[in-house]
């Protein structure tokens, strides 16, 4: 008989939410919602072309191994660690992007610099980028600690397996 832990089903209950998230943000951005303030829609190439394949077989399989992964399949785990790998590495590089671009501001920020002249607009500048890397943060420590909980589930999923359901015979 296997017993399910609290701690095993609040990994297996947020992967499972995170990687519906993640499927439906992937979703959303192929419809192209779109917001009063969005840029034109850019020609398709092959780099965005193959980006988008590998996004959304990632978040096409972390979604079905979450699935897997709620009726305790043993398989659906790899995928599962994989998805939240890939998302924790994403925010993480997203990070490190923001803090460059702060330190080495490409050109549009430089305008948006420079039209934020003055003590409001430099303040709304800061406390814009500090909203944004704070949200990346909190991400990226989730998604880390999702990937440290699924190995940790992995654990018990192999001790589940060797042990015999008494119940059975």
């Amino acid at each position: 008989m296997t017993v399910d832990t609290t701690e095993a089903r609040v990994v297996r209950l947020t992967n499972l939410l995170v990687a519906s998230s993640v499927l439906l943000i992937c979703l959303g951005g192929e419809i192209h919602w779109e917001w009063a303030g969005s840029p034109p829609p850019r020609k398709p190439d092959s780099f965005s072309a193959l980006r988008g394949i590998m996004m959304y077989s990632v978040a096409f399989t972390w979604f079905a191994g979450a699935i897997g992964l709620v009726y305790r399949k043993r398989s659906a785990w790899a995928a599962s660690l994989v998805g939240a790998g890939f998302v924790a590495g994403f925010f993480v590089c997203a990070l490190i992007e923001l803090v460059w671009l702060w330190y080495h501001p490409n050109a549009d920020l430089a305008r948006l610099q420079n039209l934020t002249s003055g003590p409001t607009g430099a303040i709304s500048y800061i406390f814009a980028l500090g909203a944004i890397g704070a949200f990346l943060s909190i991400a990226a420590v989730i998604a880390a600690l999702l990937f440290i909980g699924l190995c940790l589930t992995r654990k018990q999923l192999l001790r589940e397996a060797d042990q015999p359901d008494l119940n059975a015979l």
